[in-house]
């Protein structure tokens, strides 16, 4: 039930489901206090403290349909992976965005800072001007000139060429 509530799916769809299942019928308040803990959860895990250095960090949006009230509209959701100084690969962030913009590449940075995020050496991303923009304000201004920003626009056949060239810069 859980699951089928992450995806948006109507409370009415949810006591289908768990007639289906068994379960004669299911109140709204039933679903609520079931995906309760949810809540608290993704809170949790969205205001954890970070390792103050991640020698690497990937920064990538994703686009999902994301219900508002009755509404259900496209939303860019920010993922943000990093390698931790173990070698161990970590999700930092997942964080909705109405729009990918300077402004809240911004609010994304400020955020990472204040769960202790302090050392970076390395952001793999897009090509997308605001997060160049404002990794190069956040992240080197934290960092000294050391960070350095790969741009690996995926889609172009010219992707693997231009890490290489981006890589071999240094």
């Amino acid at each position: 039930m859980q699951e089928a509530f992450i995806n948006g799916v109507s409370t009415r769809k949810i006591d289908r489901l768990a007639k289906e299942l068994g379960i004669e019928s299911i109140s709204a308040s039933q679903v609520s206090e079931i995906n309760k803990g949810l809540d608290e959860q993704v809170q949790q895990f969205r205001n954890r403290e970070l390792d103050s250095e991640y020698p690497v960090i990937w920064i990538d949006a994703l686009y999902e349909k994301i219900r508002h009230g009755q509404r259900v509209q496209n939303e860019a959701v920010m993922v943000v992976c990093g390698l931790n100084s173990a070698g161990e690969r970590e999700i930092l962030a997942i964080e909705p965005m109405e729009t990918e913009s300077e402004e809240t590449y911004a609010d994304l940075f400020q955020r990472l800072k204040q769960r202790g995020l302090k050392h970076v050496w390395l952001v793999v991303s897009d090509a997308h001007q605001g997060l160049k923009m404002q990794s190069d304000q956040n992240l080197s201004a934290h960092v000294g000139n050391g960070v350095k920003c790969i741009s690996c626009e995926m889609s172009s056949p010219k992707y693997a060429a231009n890490t290489r060239n981006n890589l071999q810069s240094d």
